[in-house]
């Protein structure tokens, strides 16, 4: 069934006045209530049921309740019937109780939900089982002993009957202290009363090495019963520092001294760094210096012909005869390690293969 489906029992005697007749027309056949969800099947009469009541019988196969006639669809009713059995007016079902109210079924089950008076309805206040005409609530809740109250002390909302229940736990509640020095602190600052104010709560003494634990309100007896006691153990505390501080001041020595060494170190390794940088840039000046030197020492460079003597016989030099070469390019591999040789040898000469 629709969830949205509330069955309010209603049949022809709770149809409004004039309304009789048609009431009886939009009675589902099966259950003989208002219908519900309204659902037309194809079955000869087209005859219309509650839409959960049909599709119950869809469902186990059998035929129309009406005609016993078969059927296979079921669908909306046409929008004639469907306003019929929306606009038709009933009592309300508290009619005989003396509530006049008449209106459609939508209608109903607002008047029901929110103003008649007649209608019997459960307390609202969660835990309450009262159930009564919604005349005389109005009342009760203003008594109900499951009414929601603010706390005294927290303002939050708790049952009016389980506040003694809440107040052992509310945080705000004030409570006696638990070492009985005479006073109520809320509940919540129980520890920090008992951490800084508390007469009754047992402290450690102040004094390093003392070791002694008194109540708060005997401190100070203790302090005066004890000042030789807390002079001495103060007074080897002054040395232990002293002492801490010696060490400290020593190893504080040794970190300067370390420190200057880093920054010794770092300035010499920049120098060696501007050392290296000064070789490099000499070896370059150097081997440019070199390359120019060995240039300057192969400009003058003879070339042999192929069938010089041939070619040239019979020529007279001075006659404004010359002989014409093809071009021709030099290229000589190593040249570099070439030319080192050349200078590491006794008689300077530096020869190329042959040039085709």
């Amino acid at each position: 069934m629709n969830s949205e489906i509330r069955r309010l029992g209603l049949d022809a005697s709770f149809a409004a006045a004039g309304n009789e007749d048609q009431a009886v027309s939009v009675l589902c056949p099966i259950c003989h209530d208002y219908m519900e969800d309204a659902k037309e099947v194809d079955c000869e009469g087209r005859h219309v049921f509650c839409g959960p009541c049909i599709k119950n019988v869809s469902d186990r196969e059998k035929p129309c309740p009406f005609c016993r006639g078969r059927f296979s669809k079921m669908e909306r009713p046409h929008a004639l019937m469907r306003t019929l059995i929306e606009q038709i007016k009933w009592k309300c079902v508290n009619f005989e109780g003396g509530c006049s109210f008449t209106g459609t079924k939508k209608q109903l089950e607002k008047h029901l939900d929110d103003d008649c008076e007649i209608q019997e309805v459960k307390c609202p206040f969660i835990g309450c089982p009262k159930k009564m005409q919604r005349a005389p609530l109005e009342a009760h809740k203003n008594s109900c002993p499951y009414r929601l109250v603010a706390c005294g002390h927290c303002d939050e909302q708790v049952c009016f009957n389980s506040k003694q229940t809440h107040n052992k736990s509310c945080p705000k509640f004030p409570v006696p202290c638990p070492n009985k020095c005479g006073k109520k602190v809320l509940r919540e600052a129980v520890s920090d009363h008992l951490q800084k104010e508390c007469a009754e709560e047992l402290v450690d003494c102040r004094v390093s090495g003392c070791g002694e634990s008194v109540k708060r309100k005997m401190m100070e007896q203790h302090e005066d019963g004890n000042m030789k006691k807390h002079v001495k153990l103060l007074h080897a505390e002054v040395e232990k520092m002293e002492i801490f501080q010696t060490e400290i001041d020593k190893l504080q020595s040794e970190l300067d001294k370390q420190q200057e060494q880093t920054k010794t170190l770092h300035t010499e390794l920049d120098k060696m760094k501007a050392d290296v940088d000064t070789l490099k840039a000499q070896s370059q000046s150097r081997q440019l210096q070199s390359f120019s030197s060995s240039t300057r020492d192969i400009l003058d460079v003879f070339v042999r012909l192929p069938d010089f003597e041939t070619r040239s016989a019979g020529m007279q030099k001075g006659h404004g005869q010359y002989l014409e070469s093809t071009s021709f390019l030099f290229q000589v591999r190593d040249c570099e390690g070439a030319l080192s040789l050349v200078y590491r040898s006794p008689d300077p000469a530096w020869y190329s293969p042959s040039l085709m």
